[in-house]
């Protein structure tokens, strides 16, 4: 779950510069002032089931070589705008 502001533009996900085998980082570009809400966002692995109603965002690779795919809650998503 993450805190963005509605009508937040998702930009891209990528392996975290910190800990890029266990965590992702994700840009967005919103407008200032706007307040946050939490969004539910899946992380899944290559050949792991997807949860349904879930709306593609972005695909990161790890320097360990892993897979995943990230996914946003369908639910949600005509309050954000995805890449």
């Amino acid at each position: 779950t993450v805190d963005l502001p509605s009508g937040a533009r998702l930009l891209h996900v990528a392996p975290c510069r910190e800990h890029p085998d266990r965590r992702i980082d994700l840009w967005y570009e919103c407008r200032v002032g706007v307040p946050a809400r939490p969004y539910t966002l899946y992380v899944e692995g290559t050949g792991h089931p997807i949860v349904d109603d879930a709306l593609y965002v972005g695909t990161v690779v790890a320097s360990n070589g892993l897979v995943w795919h990230v996914y946003l809650d369908a639910r949600l998503a005509r309050e954000v705008v995805l890449p």
